[in-house]
C-alpha cells in the first residue's frame, strides 16, 4: 500500500520563504541589469562643460555616450565631424588643432533628433600660479590678457 505524505507545517513555511527569496533575488537582477545598460540619451563625458578651454594646437579627443549604432555630429569653431556610435553606445571623434583664441564660442553635439550644446567654450591654454607671497607677476601684465 501507498503512502500520501502532507507536508508539515515547517515545510510550508521555509517554501514561502524560497518563494519570497526567489522573488527578491529577481527583483534585484531587474534593477542592476536596468542601472547597468547604456542610456540611448546623447551625452558627452563630464569633463565636457560650459565654460570649458579646449587645449589648443593640439588634437583633442571629445567623447560619450549615445544610442547604438546611430551617428553623432560634432561642431565647434570652422570643424564639423561625425562618427558612427559602437555597439556599447560609446562614440569618440577628434577636433583638429586649433590656435588659441579668446572668442567664447558653443560647441554643439548632434545625433538622432538629440543635441547638446555648451557654451562659453574656448581654445587655449590655461595657467595655474601658486606659491607664497614672494611671487610677483600681475595677471594683467600676461600676453593676451585684457
Amino acid at each position: 500500500m501507498r503512502r500520501i505524505c502532507f507536508p508539515r507545517k515547517e515545510q510550508q513555511e521555509t517554501r514561502g520563504n524560497n518563494v519570497t527569496r526567489q522573488t527578491m533575488h529577481a527583483f534585484v537582477i531587474a534593477v542592476v541589469w536596468s542601472v547597468s545598460c547604456p542610456a540611448a540619451e546623447l551625452r558627452c563625458a563630464k569633463i565636457f562643460t560650459d565654460h570649458y578651454v579646449l587645449q589648443g594646437e593640439m588634437p583633442l579627443p571629445v567623447w560619450g555616450w549615445a544610442k547604438p549604432d546611430s551617428q553623432v555630429t560634432l561642431k565647434f569653431a570652422d570643424q564639423e565631424k561625425t562618427v558612427r556610435v559602437d555597439g556599447n553606445g560609446e562614440w569618440l571623434l577628434g577636433l583638429d588643432p586649433m590656435q588659441g583664441n579668446r572668442k567664447s564660442r558653443e560647441l554643439a553635439i548632434s545625433s538622432t533628433g538629440q543635441s547638446v550644446t555648451l557654451k562659453d567654450v574656448v581654445a587655449g591654454d590655461v595657467s595655474l600660479a601658486g606659491g607664497q607671497t614672494n611671487i610677483v607677476f600681475f595677471i594683467p601684465k600676461a600676453n593676451l590678457s585684457p
